[in-house]
């Protein structure tokens, strides 16, 4: 891919010409379904855009006009987007589980004219809302079960659709080719909502130019070819997934396969063995997590190999990390240790083929990013914002540093402000907010750099080192600042802790953390401890729990500073969730959404308290919310100091 091609494209355009290049002869898209890969090649990838793409234009769909996508990742959620894209159109993609009222923000925010869903789950959380989306003229659907008895002149099934536009072909056989060849590099080619972590979300408007320069950039960064295998399954309206799962494909040629369902993944993963796979760091953890632990219960013989084959893993990576010569006594026993242990563990997540392996959308905890190194992972991290096209920075092969984001792409500048601010500036950043010029404006400084939010550094190889958001960075007494988030990504390296959120600063004379355990693994190491329990939240206040969790505080209280230590903590009565509104739909963590919620909770943990009452809430996926009453325990942490 050339520059030739970035500048003279839109991403139909590039559909159309693969296709004359590789017709039925490579794959361009695999589905799983009822346990056998369906295959699209390149002519099925065009013809059935084209079809959905004519038929929408029947229906009509103009230029300008905006859909809105929602449903799991399929062949027919990329369709979609490209056949909208064909006629000029504009789509966007909302998060699969998505409530009816954010749905309606997104609706409502875009302007949307047209709802394209994956089923019927789907279109009921439209039916609850379609009193307030009055400008939405219809529906399109991809899976027919349920959908019977709807009105099939508002509701129509993707198929339907397709023959519509089958006849429209029949009557104008070029409309088509003439309609994709007046979109230009600097039309709009995507709304992309930002995760809504200090507020509601915002609509990003990306041209083709700004994307496709993304992707050129990561191009250039990495080796991608058309043999390359991914796997589909982040978010579609994620933009990562955007450029990992549609853009780059369609540019480079590999092959994008797609899960048979959410619970399947894991096994999907293993059926294709990929050799491209993007993660957000609350996946790559949640498997670290699962490996961590299911060592930790496995027998003594291969518990002695895994220990002794994984510190060699840490000390050649190590090396690596430092750019000096392995030794050779330890690179012999690093390939003992790829046939015994690494390998057989690669194969068995699905990564035996692995040559890329990212990980974006937040930092990934330095102890995580060594564990998948040490056992041959080739795990880089990526750095951007949705703003920014989603990925502005990069580790190359060559040149992985633990605890930095990698260099920028190539035509990216990246600076840091006086106040600690990461600041970009790139011919891929987006094109303003969707109806907001105030928050344009307030996007950029006076010299149009972009105002990230986070905090960060550069180091004198040009690494980005992001230490969170600006507000997550905590000043504690005595001047000293701490990153709550390098904390955070500490403890979730224990395989007994899902998630964790950390606090300090703003007038606190320490660091307290509220953890929430991962049931799956701690239910297990209680059963064997014979320890009962009934619910999450009676689990997680048993006695033997906190000794447990308090272990784990204090191993990693032994690596931070003395201001960072973290000096009380309490385990949380429930996993977080967005619907909850303590995640973002990207599983980002919402910090102030405890500040706000359970300001008793915080207090406790300063006040010297050893137990709290928390009043909390629980939506159920009906949409009833449940009032809760829980009594938490607050443990102090029993360290080599006073507090």
């Amino acid at each position: 891919m050339n520059g030739a091609v970035i500048m003279s494209n839109t991403l139909p355009e590039v559909v159309k010409k693969n296709s004359q290049k590789w017709g039925d002869r490579k794959i361009a898209l695999r589905r799983k379904q009822f346990g056998v890969w369906k295959e699209y090649t390149w002519n099925d990838y065009l013809r059935h855009l084209k079809y959905l793409s004519l038929g929408l234009m029947k229906l009509g769909l103009v230029r300008q006009d905006k859909v809105i996508i929602i449903g799991d990742n399929s062949p027919e959620w990329v369709i979609a987007e490209l056949a909208v894209q064909a006629l000029g159109a504009i789509p966007t993609g909302a998060f699969t589980d998505s409530g009816p009222d954010e749905l309606a923000y997104i609706i409502e925010k875009a302007d949307a004219k047209v709802v394209i869903a994956r089923d019927q789950e789907q279109v009921d959380k439209f039916m609850e809302i379609r009193s307030r989306c009055q400008e939405v003229k219809f529906v399109v659907y991809w899976e027919p079960k349920g959908m019977r008895g709807c009105d099939k002149q508002f509701f129509m099934s993707i198929e339907d659709v397709q023959q519509l536009g089958q006849e429209v072909e029949r009557e104008a056989p070029s409309l088509f080719g003439e309609t994709v060849e007046k979109g230009d590099p600097d039309d709009v080619a995507l709304l992309l909502f930002t995760s809504g972590t200090g507020g509601n979300p915002k609509a990003v408007v990306h041209t083709y130019r700004t994307l496709l320069l993304v992707a050129e950039g990561l191009v250039k960064a990495h080796r991608y070819d058309d043999k390359d295998e991914y796997v589909s399954f982040a978010p579609l309206a994620w933009i990562p997934e955007q450029i990992y799962g549609v853009i780059l494909p369609i540019c480079a040629g590999y092959t994008v396969n797609y899960a048979e369902k959410a619970d399947s993944v894991r096994s999907d993963i293993r059926d294709i063995s990929p050799s491209i796979i993007a993660m957000s760091p609350r996946l790559w953890e949640d498997l670290c997590s699962l490996i961590v632990s299911r060592m930790a219960e496995a027998n003594l013989i291969r518990r002695i190999p895994y220990k002794l084959f994984l510190a060699i893993g840490y000390r050649v990576s190590d090396h690596v990390f430092k750019k000096m010569k392995v030794p050779f006594f330890l690179s012999v026993i690093a390939q003992m240790a790829e046939v015994f242990l690494y390998r057989p563990l690669r194969d068995n997540i699905g990564l035996r083929k692995i040559k890329h392996a990212y990980s974006g959308g937040a930092d990934l905890g330095i102890d995580t990013f060594r564990f998948y190194k040490a056992i041959g992972v080739n795990i880089k991290q990526l750095y951007g914002l949705t703003e920014s096209g989603g990925i502005t920075t990069t580790h190359r092969d060559n040149d992985v540093k633990f605890g930095t984001m990698g260099r920028p792409l190539e035509g990216c500048q990246v600076k840091i402000s006086d106040r600690g601010e990461i600041l970009i500036k790139s011919p891929s950043l987006f094109r303003g907010y969707y109806r907001d010029d105030e928050a344009t404006a307030k996007a950029f400084d006076e010299d149009g750099w972009l105002l990230t939010g986070d905090a960060g550094f550069l180091d004198d190889e040009g690494h980005l080192i992001c230490i969170g958001r600006l507000t997550d960075v905590m000043e504690l007494p005595g001047g000293d600042k701490v990153s709550s988030v390098f904390i955070e990504g500490k403890l979730k390296f224990s395989p007994y802790i899902k998630d964790v959120v950390v606090f300090g600063g703003e007038g606190r004379p320490y660091v307290t953390a509220i953890v929430v355990i991962d049931y799956e693994i701690v239910s297990n190491w209680a059963e064997k401890k014979g320890t009962s329990f009934t619910t999450y939240s009676d689990l997680s206040q048993k006695e033997e729990v906190y000794e447990l969790i308090e272990d784990e505080v204090r191993s990693v209280n032994r690596d931070l500073p003395e201001s960072g230590k973290i000096r009380r903590f309490t385990n949380f009565y429930k996993e977080l969730d967005p619907d909850d509104a303590e995640l973002t739909r990207s599983r980002k963590l919402r910090r102030s959404f405890f500040l706000d919620r359970y300001p008793q909770l915080m207090d406790s943990l300063y006040r010297g308290e050893y137990s709290v009452q928390v009043d909390g809430e629980i939506k159920y996926q009906d949409g009833r919310i449940g009032k809760t009453k829980t009594r938490l325990q607050v443990r102090k942490v029993e360290n080599d100091f006073h507090g």
